[in-house]
């Protein structure tokens, strides 16, 4: 008899398989979940530490703010303040201001005195004459009735100024200037010999001398005669000789020259100092003497020296004193 044989059952045999895989499954999900869960938890853990430093940093310039309105509105309460004290101040001093009438009055009499301060100390007509029209103009623009008689006395005092002859401080200095420029170049001063010199040599050639020296000295002469003769026809050749009565004439020694130009310059700067203070006398006379200067140690035929003299002759013709009147 034939024993039964037992067939195995293929869906017997996967069930031990697939719950391998399912707890496989699920081990890998729960680990996933558990990463996931971590995950959100650590990056939660990051977003409430970045809120909470969001939120201070919030808070501090929160802060921040309310101090620098706090200050602003301090500031703007001071400068309210000021402002107040400003307008206080501008309304006080419109009302206390003086009135047009009084401050053209202020103005009128600064004017004259400059006027007068011009013409009394500087000698300065047409400053003078600038600052009378100047007060004159605005006693015109003003219209004030009670001003009319002062205007009245500024109009004469300015026809007066305008007869005044007016000199030209400015461009006589000027000439003076070039006079001292020009006197710096002259050329070296001759000096003339001293006349008792030449009347000494006379005395001595008329003396009388010996009869022995007269003969020896007759023998020089005859010689010296006949050299005479050779050199000149000589000469005569090469040069033309021509005789002068004048005294011959000598060079100034560097010192004697030193001294005579710092005179000369001397007088030029006192000429120009009475040019400036218009005295009259001082300013002639010290023309003089340069005049007097030139003529002595200079030649007249330089042509330099001769322009000099000119515009000393120019120069003497005019007067620096005016007798300015009283304009107060």
């Amino acid at each position: 008899m034939e024993e039964p044989t037992l067939e195995k059952n293929p869906s017997t045999d996967l069930k031990p398989r697939s719950r391998k895989w399912v707890l496989l499954l699920v081990c890998l999900t729960l680990s996933i979940a558990v990463i996931v869960a971590l995950s959100v938890g650590y990056l939660w853990k990051i977003s409430q530490i970045q809120w909470q430093q969001i939120h201070q940093q919030m808070v501090e310039q929160d802060h921040r703010l309310q101090v620098a309105l706090s200050q602003t509105q301090t500031t703007l309460n001071a400068q309210k303040q000021q402002w107040i004290t400003t307008q206080d101040a501008v309304k006080t001093l419109v009302n206390n201001q003086p009135k047009q009438a009084d401050f053209t009055r202020m103005q009128v009499d600064a004017f004259v005195k400059q006027a007068v301060f011009h013409l009394t100390f500087e000698k300065d007509i047409p400053l003078a004459l600038q600052c009378l029209e100047a007060a004159d103009r605005m006693i015109a623009t003003s219209q004030d009735l009670a001003l009319l008689p002062v205007r009245k006395a500024l109009a004469e005092k300015i026809a007066i100024l305008k007869t005044l002859p007016i000199v030209d401080v400015v461009g006589i200095v000027a000439k003076l200037s070039e006079l001292s420029l020009q006197a710096e170049k002259l050329p070296q001063i001759p000096v003339a010999v001293q006349p008792d010199v030449a009347q000494k040599s006379k005395k001595i050639a008329s003396e009388p001398v010996s009869t022995t020296a007269k003969t020896n000295t007759q023998i020089f002469l005859d010689r010296l005669e006949k050299l005479a003769e050779v050199v000149w026809r000589e000469l005569s050749n090469m040069v033309v000789i021509t005789k002068s009565d004048q005294l011959a004439s000598a060079w100034l020694s560097e010192d004697q020259r030193a001294s005579v130009m710092i005179h000369l310059q001397a007088k030029l700067d006192l000429v120009q100092w009475a040019v400036i203070h218009q005295r009259e006398e001082i300013y002639q006379q010290n023309l003089s003497q340069v005049d007097y200067l030139l003529r002595h140690y200079f030649s007249e035929q330089n042509i330099q020296v001769r322009m000099m003299l000119k515009t000393l002759a120019e120069l003497k013709a005019i007067s620096v004193h005016v007798a300015v009147p009283n304009i107060e």
